[in-house]
């Protein structure tokens, strides 16, 4: 009786240290794949920062290229405007000149 008892008790002691090592690989394969998934967040994260500062660098250029234009676009008319007045000037003095010559 003793050694049936002994051949139990041997049988539960293997069988509860499978059961303790199953859960410890559980245990491990969890702490593995959160520790992964931190390790894919943070990636993410740093992704989307490095996607948020590009994103920043080009709304940056193109209000810079805006103000360029805006500023090209008021040369060009002050250009325009002066050139017609001195277009003026000049039929002007065209026709004065005309007038003393007739």
């Amino acid at each position: 009786d003793n050694n049936n008892n002994n051949k139990n008790n041997n049988k539960n002691d293997n069988n509860n240290s499978e059961k303790k090592n199953n859960e410890q690989s559980e245990i491990d394969k969890s702490i593995n794949n959160l520790s992964n998934s931190f390790i894919l967040l943070k990636e993410l994260a740093l992704k989307k920062l490095a996607t948020k500062n590009l994103f920043d660098e080009i709304q940056e250029t193109i209000d810079k290229s805006e103000t360029h234009v805006h500023v090209y676009f008021k040369d060009c008319e002050t250009n325009f405007k002066n050139l017609t007045e001195e277009y003026e000037i000049s039929q002007n003095n065209l026709k004065n000149h005309l007038r003393k010559v007739n």
